[in-house]
């Protein structure tokens, strides 16, 4: 049986078939420019820190980033198992991460934890106010983050 349907329903409902078909999204592959950026912001924090209880989550051209000044007893949490030997050296250097020369590296052994505080230091000196550039390394993981030390 043949029905008569208005043009304008016809019309409509011939639109509503082609913009559904057009509107589907679909995943695309990142670019190769995408993929190199990713890997190297993957390759600056290979795993959690956190420090005060600020999380690194954001970054620069050369490190992880805590947002905001953390106190110098500050609590420091490596996302790592409990059983690694973790290794941070902190350097005095400006806010874009870059060494200050001359500035005396500090440095905090953890062994077979992944919790300390930044005034665990092996030379027990605290540091001073400004800004630091940890390197953590621990598990054959590596992690790069930019803090500053308030007060």
């Amino acid at each position: 049986m043949l029905r008569i349907v208005p043009v304008g329903v016809a019309l409509a409902a011939a639109v509503a078939c082609c913009v559904a078909g057009c509107v589907t999204v679909e995943k695309s592959e990142p670019t190769p420019a995408e993929k190199a950026e990713r890997a190297k912001l993957e390759s600056l924090l290979q795993f959690g820190v956190s420090i005060g209880g600020n999380k690194a989550e954001t970054y620069t051209a050369r490190c992880a980033r805590i947002d905001g000044a953390v106190d110098r007893k500050a609590a420091v949490v490596f996302e790592l198992p409990e059983n690694e030997v973790v290794v941070a050296t902190i350097y005095p250097c400006d806010g874009n991460g870059v060494a200050v020369p001359g500035g005396k590296p500090a440095a905090i052994v953890v062994y077979g934890g992944n919790k300390t505080s930044l005034d665990k230091t092996s030379d027990k000196k605290p540091l001073k106010k400004g800004y630091h550039l940890m390197d953590v390394s621990a598990g054959g993981k590596n992690a790069r983050v930019l803090f500053e030390v308030a007060k």
